[in-house]
């Protein structure tokens, strides 16, 4: 089903052994599965069938038509039945395409963007570690902090691994060892990464950034109360809501300017189960780190190189919106623009101006929501880790906004005349 209730796709298996005579296609009830998903069968035009169902079958057909309250976005209805009984009835969109004897080919953008991200991680560590070593030998790191920051990162990826989506843990000797070795092997890899790469990381913008990682660093210390850390936290919700939003519009604004519309964006469907919100969350977090210190180094490199900071923040921005672009060659101009300005705005400028921990707040936390079905809808199936996701940010956003008051009354004449 969809996010509305109404039927998306139906598979059924036939029975083993034939216990009646065929029957005609006119007998067959397409109607119910039209009723199902939401849509009128006399709306649609009866077109050859182009696709192979998994089940066995004696009848094929197919439809073409759109949807009554979007026109513009055709899509095709396949369906099969077998003894008179309806096998399959799939919804085909324009941009789906079948994948069962064929993988999708990779497009250019595609490899270029994939090749850079393991290009930037595999620079991050390789170079993170030849840092570590010489700043090890020198004496130089947060090594506490990085500690810290790794022990995090390890716990958020246990967490991912364990609560992930459709990850139905039995209690057998068997799962005890899947859970004891790949999902520990791949936290203590994530841990170790985040370590070497803070390690290297620390000094170098300590000496040259300082401004750039003075909340980060409390945070690690764990003050977490201090005026800093809650303000970077409300500057990195601000930020990360601008990005959702200008995401949203990016969406819209090519439909009022008369273009077709595009694909739709299709939210983290694995993780809407409740009991996956822990696993997004930590996904989420791991995410928006690895991003953002990643990114600090690179640009952190580029300024050591060009001798102008400024010139790195703009390089570093230029690149990620080259790798955003590329990774979809049916993207647009107006596309172009929007990925630009939003780069520009909502990630690079936090960075720059802000620092790290505003980065990560507004890059982890807050743009997240970009990935969960928001909706007023409260009773829908869908709503409660959208529902929990939000009143985790609000209890942050109200943490950051009462931290930054540094213990002044929030409503209090001498906080409103400073």
């Amino acid at each position: 089903l969809d996010t509305r209730g109404e039927l998306r796709s139906f598979r059924a298996v036939p029975p083993h052994i034939i216990d009646r005579a065929p029957t005609t296609p006119n007998e067959i009830e397409w109607s119910i599965f039209f009723t199902a998903a939401g849509l009128d069968q006399a709306e649609f035009r009866q077109v050859e069938s182009k696709l192979t169902p998994r089940a066995s079958h004696d009848f094929s057909t197919a439809w073409e038509g759109a949807y009554p309250e979007n026109p513009q976005m055709p899509f095709r209805i396949e369906a099969a039945a077998f003894l008179g009984k309806v096998v399959s009835f799939h919804i085909v969109h324009s941009w789906e395409q079948p994948t069962r004897e064929v993988a999708i080919p990779m497009k250019t953008g595609q490899k270029v963007f994939l090749g850079s991200v393991i290009g930037f991680l595999v620079l991050a560590g390789i170079g993170g570690g030849l840092l570590t070593l010489k700043n090890m030998r020198l004496g130089r790191g947060d090594r506490r902090g990085a500690f810290r920051l790794a022990h995090f990162a390890f716990w958020a990826s246990m967490i991912r691994s364990v609560f992930f989506p459709n990850a139905h843990h039995v209690p057998t000797t068997g799962e005890f060892f899947i859970i004891m070795l790949p999902i520990i092997a791949w936290a203590l890899l994530v841990a170790a990464f985040f370590w070497v790469v803070y390690m290297a990381l620390e000094p170098l913008i300590r000496r040259r950034w300082p401004g750039r990682i003075i909340s980060w660093t409390r945070l690690l210390a764990g003050d977490i109360r201090d005026p800093m850390v809650g303000r970077d936290l409300l500057i990195g919700a601000l930020f990360g809501m601008g990005a959702m939003l200008w995401s949203l519009l990016r969406r819209v604004v090519p439909t009022w300017l008369g273009h077709p519309p595009g694909a739709p964006y299709a939210p983290a469907f694995g993780w809407l189960e409740a009991g996956s919100f822990l696993s997004f969350l930590g996904d989420r977090l791991l995410n928006g780190l690895v991003n953002c210190i990643v990114a600090l180094f690179i640009i952190l490199i580029l300024a050591i190189i060009l001798r102008r900071d400024w010139l790195a923040f703009v390089i570093g921005g230029a690149i990620v919106t080259v790798l955003l672009y590329a990774i979809d060659r049916d993207q647009s101009v107006i596309d172009l623009v929007f990925i630009a300005t939003g780069v520009a705005a909502f990630n690079v400028f936090p960075l720059w101006r802000y620092g790290l921990l505003a980065a990560v707040s507004s890059f982890g936390l807050f743009n997240a929501l970009i990935d969960l079905p928001i909706t007023t809808n409260f009773t829908a199936w869908y709503a409660t880790v959208f529902l929990m996701y939000l009143a985790l940010l609000v209890a942050l956003a109200v943490y950051g906004f009462y931290a930054s008051l540094a213990g002044q009354k929030p409503f209090g004449g001498k906080f409103l005349e400073e």
